[in-house]
């Protein structure tokens, strides 16, 4: 019934806890096999109310860890997208039907796109949003700094269903906002 990627059940991921998803209303194929059934599931409505409030409720101890601490969290996330490229590969190339030299490129790029967005040098990464100062008069000073904005809503595209989404979490996990995914209804297994 499922992708042998995957590790659980149809399920959305609330604070930590699988909720299970039973019914039929959504069913994700193998474009290339119709027959073989990727992911089937049916939404359940109360569950978006509930991720906004759980990531709302992990905004203030998430935003107040120091910097390191978060870069560490998405460090561990880095090590387990590489360790798993070569299912999420499979996983991205049986649900939407890319050619699996394409499905690993966008898998193996997903670890790569942590070290970017945490990069500080030049203009890229994290030195896009470093706080700075610049002298106003003689006796004034601008000050800019950056801070987390809350709860950031991620909408996944099917043609890019890990790659694209991933490339907004990061960043908003890194400067201390929480997330919600809301995968493609075409791929929903890959979200």
């Amino acid at each position: 019934m499922t992708h042998s990627a995957l590790r659980h059940a149809p399920s959305d991921l609330i604070a930590g806890e699988h909720r299970r998803l039973s019914g039929d209303a959504m069913r994700s194929i193998n474009p290339a096999l119709p027959e073989e059934t990727i992911w089937q599931g049916s939404p359940v409505l109360s569950n978006v109310d509930d991720a906004v409030a759980a990531a709302r409720a992990a905004l203030p101890q998430w935003s107040a860890w120091p910097e390191a601490q978060r870069f560490g969290a998405l460090r561990r996330l880095q090590e387990l997208l590489a360790e798993r490229k070569d299912d999420i590969a499979s996983l991205i190339c049986d649900e939407t039907g890319k050619a699996l030299w394409d499905s690993a490129g966008e898998a193996g790029i997903l670890a790569g796109k942590i070290d970017i967005s945490l990069e500080r040098s030049s203009n890229s990464g994290m030195a896009r949003v470093t706080g700075f100062e610049t002298g106003l008069t003689e006796t004034r000073v601008g000050r800019c700094w950056f801070r987390p904005h809350g709860v950031m809503s991620v909408i996944g595209p099917f043609n890019f269903p890990a790659h694209l989404p991933n490339g907004h979490m990061v960043p908003a996990l890194a400067m201390g906002n929480t997330v919600v995914l809301k995968p493609s209804d075409k791929t929903p297994a890959v979200g």
